[in-house]
């Protein structure tokens, strides 16, 4: 997707959050704040698109990876789309996807086995590699992947294969910019960045206010700078941090000013039981990021966006959402 420049990035920041100042793809320069963004849309998406949508959402970003070489498959009628989601002309590959709201066994086995065997019948011709796409976020399970074994053994003349998180992120690393504002929008400009105001960030904290939770016993500690390194967070959600941390006083100067001196628990709070629910599903450090922007109004305008960054960062700095290699520290409250 993009070629990295190597530059120092200088700014009021902790030395574990300087990195890449820009990057370039062949359409000009994406500043890291760019870069990051859409990394991020990209790991959202993977998480929560299931069904029809993923299938749709794979093929486009198979398309714009590939170009002409990839080729969606529409449904024809009473015959469907004869177990093919989308096929790679020049290497016989067939794409089917599977992205489930709830994952169970013996339905996954039961969909491998009942598409592949589909598709030797509807594509003897063409099929050379047979390629099973999914979201399962903690990887298929031994009856799935006994299941691929055998029929490996079955058709060996048949290339099997499984793309999840690390496949798709290969082929999200070919788009070049104009590719991802086709499949994600606008990313957040600096102008954007420079835009956020003090109504962009109170919609954000209005919108988190009326999950009600009440207001927690813990105080919002000040900020801590082992704090990045020891949740192993990556680059790209380290540049969003870096971005919100821009705007983040205007979260301090409303919890300051606007509802009262529980308003700042309240919504803290919200995002410690947000973030526990997140961390047992046993979730990476990027992912929890990910469901906690979606938790805080993911989607909406580019400073819509930076202003829910502005809140996660104001947030993170301030209370126990991610591990915090100090233990409990006081800190003066809201």
């Amino acid at each position: 997707m993009f070629r990295v420049v190597r530059g120092a990035l200088r700014a009021a920041c902790p030395p574990a959050m300087r990195r890449t100042a820009a990057v370039l793809s062949e359409g000009g320069v994406v500043t890291a704040l760019e870069r990051a963004y859409y990394r991020q849309e990209f790991r959202i998406a993977l998480l929560e698109k299931e069904g029809q949508e993923f299938q749709d959402w794979f093929c486009e970003l198979a398309r714009r990876a590939f170009g002409p070489d990839f080729e969606p498959i529409g449904h024809e009628g009473a015959q469907g789309d004869q177990a093919a989601d989308g096929r790679r002309r020049s290497d016989g590959t067939i794409f089917q996807c599977y992205a489930p709201h709830t994952v169970r066994a013996d339905r996954v086995r039961r969909k491998i086995r009942a598409d592949f065997a589909s598709a030797l019948r509807h594509w003897p011709r063409f099929l050379k590699h047979w390629v099973f796409v999914h979201n399962i976020r903690r990887g298929l399970g031994p009856t799935a992947n006994k299941e691929l074994d055998a029929l490996g053994r079955e058709y060996p003349a048949v290339k099997i294969a499984t793309w999840s998180k690390p496949e798709l992120t290969e082929l999200f690393d070919q788009l070049e910019l104009a590719d991802c504002e086709w499949l994600f929008g606008p990313a957040p400009s600096a102008e954007d960045l420079e835009g956020v105001t003090p109504a962009h960030v109170a919609e954000v904290i209005g919108h988190l206010e009326q999950t009600k939770p009440e207001p927690g016993r813990e105080p919002l500690a000040p900020p801590s700078v082992d704090k990045i390194e020891k949740n192993d967070l990556s680059p790209d959600v380290l540049d969003l941090l870096r971005a919100g941390k821009r705007k983040d006083y205007l979260t301090e100067r409303y919890f300051e000013k606007e509802p009262g001196p529980e308003a700042g628990e309240r919504v803290a709070e919200a995002f410690r039981q947000r973030y526990a629910s997140l961390k047992e599903s046993a979730e990476s450090p990027d992912d929890i990021f990910a469901g906690l922007q979606r938790f805080a109004g993911h989607g909406g305008s580019p400073k819509h966006q930076v202003a829910v960054l502005a809140v996660l960062s104001y947030l993170f700095d301030r209370c126990d959402i991610f591990e915090d290699p100090r233990g409990v520290v006081p800190g003066r409250p809201v």
